[in-house]
């Protein structure tokens, strides 16, 4: 099967992994340790740490486009760090939240109602410790 900038999978499409989002710009609240660009870079020992036990990380899509699910990976190298998160797609210039929830640990797949939108947003509500992601990844709904 040929990917293309939005690579098929049986029920779902990735919106930010090969080759359409790699390397999708990234923004974070602050940087402790490793890059922002990491969380879109596919690659599971790349890591992202944040400078506090609240943060915010933002992914730009590059387009306006269906939603449908987020995948989340906590870098569990360090250990599990997050207790409480939330995820918000911008529509409009403005972020709505769309799911919250507790722990990430090596991974979270979060089911979103149908939705869509330019840009995601992640807010670590709380964590025990800086907060660490390895991996972000976005499907169209």
């Amino acid at each position: 099967m040929e990917r293309n900038n939005w690579a098929a999978s049986p029920t779902r499409r990735w919106r930010t992994q090969p080759p359409g989002a790699r390397g999708r710009p990234v923004q974070v609240s602050g940087t402790a340790s490793g890059h922002a660009e990491h969380l879109t870079d596919g690659d599971r020992e790349t890591w992202w740490q944040a400078d506090a036990s609240q943060a915010q990380i933002t992914v730009l899509l590059g387009e306006y486009g269906p939603i449908g699910d987020v995948r989340l990976e906590e870098a569990i190298a360090f250990g599990q760090r997050i207790a409480a998160f939330a995820v918000d797609v911008r529509r409009w210039d403005t972020f709505y939240e769309v799911a919250r929830g507790t722990t990430i640990s090596a991974q979270r797949i979060l089911r979103l109602e149908a939705c869509s939108g330019e840009a995601i947003r992640i807010r670590i509500l709380d964590s025990q410790a800086p907060a660490g992601l390895s991996r972000i990844q976005v499907y169209a709904g």
